[in-house]
């Protein structure tokens, strides 16, 4: 049995961190988490809820773009290049999130028209009034995730795209008898 190469493993590591990470900040936005923290630990809980949306948006970012370096070196036939595009694309995607995070968030919020007060107002006559908001929030903020995550996908499939175009472009590319790297 053939073992992943290490970066292979990190960014599925990486990717079940972000799906955790992103999760957890959803839930604690859909919730207010923060005020319990308040109680117990204030400093905490202050830091929790400046920073919880933006755990949410960069974890959705961080999933995203991980997924679709994830899909795009699976795309590539060479193994060795394989390992060479994923640790580029990697460390290019840490460099980047910073900046492609407020810019993903930014078109996630692009788009929806629906009027979001009668689906409050539904959601709350079916489930009732004291868990309508929590779920209309839940909803809201989930879509917000999962649409950040979206175009995220397209954002790592174009930076693999890059990086394997500059890799041909520089001449880089391994030499076909160079097998030294396991396939996935």
């Amino acid at each position: 049995m053939k073992t992943r190469p290490p970066v292979i493993r990190l960014m599925k590591y990486l990717t079940a961190l972000a799906v955790a990470v992103g999760a957890l900040s959803t839930f604690s936005y859909a919730i207010g988490a923060h005020l319990a923290w308040r109680y117990i630990n204030p400093a905490f809980g202050d830091w929790w809820n400046r920073h919880e949306f933006w755990l949410m948006e960069g974890a959705a970012s961080a999933f995203g773009i991980l997924v679709g370096v994830r899909i795009g070196v699976r795309l590539i036939g060479d193994s060795a290049l394989k390992v060479r595009a994923a640790v580029v694309s990697l460390a290019l995607a840490a460099a980047a999130l910073y900046w492609l995070t407020p810019m993903l968030a930014a078109t996630a919020r692009l788009g929806w028209t629906a009027p979001a007060a009668a689906i409050g107002v539904r959601t709350g006559a079916v489930v009732g009034y004291a868990m309508g908001p929590f779920l209309d929030k839940l909803l809201i903020a989930g879509v917000y995730s999962l649409k950040t995550a979206g175009f995220a996908v397209l954002a790592g499939l174009a930076l693999i795209a890059l990086v394997l175009g500059a890799m041909i472009a520089a001449g880089r590319l391994p030499e076909a008898g160079d097998r030294s790297a396991s396939s996935f």
